[in-house]
């Protein structure tokens, strides 16, 4: 039974990945933080802009910035409570925010509510809105 148990856990450890914490697809794609000038995902790739956010399933991807989705809760058809750990420009930190999608006439919005940072000392409150980009 022993034997069992470790083999369980040790094939667990290796496949934990697959479990990691996702993001719904609508949260997906390309995102600016301006609507000043119309963007394409493309830009993404051209490292055009540095205004510009990458959602996957997985992760958020920023200019300089990667955060990896440790924790992702629904609170919603379209809301979620999103736990972080990030690295960028050699910092480390973890972030709590609350991401919302709706559309808004033509244009698909994105909402992200930081609520807590790690590296931040009495953290304030802070709202971010993407415009999503074709």
């Amino acid at each position: 039974m022993i034997k069992f148990l470790v083999s369980a856990i040790v094939i667990l450890g290796f496949v934990h990945p697959i479990w990691a914490a996702q993001i719904p697809q609508s949260f997906s794609g390309v995102w600016a933080a301006t609507s000043e000038k119309a963007c394409r995902k493309s830009e993404w790739k051209e490292h055009q802009r540095d205004d510009l956010l990458s959602v996957d399933a997985r992760s958020a991807n920023y200019h300089e910035t990667t955060c990896d989705f440790a924790s992702v809760k629904l609170l919603g058809d379209s809301t979620v409570d999103i736990a972080m750990s990030c690295a960028g420009e050699g910092e480390t930190w973890k972030t709590r925010e609350i991401w919302n999608v709706q559309k808004v006439g033509r244009q698909k919005l994105l909402t992200a509510v930081s609520m807590s940072r790690s590296d931040v000392k009495n953290h304030k409150v802070s709202v971010s809105i993407y415009v999503e980009c074709p």
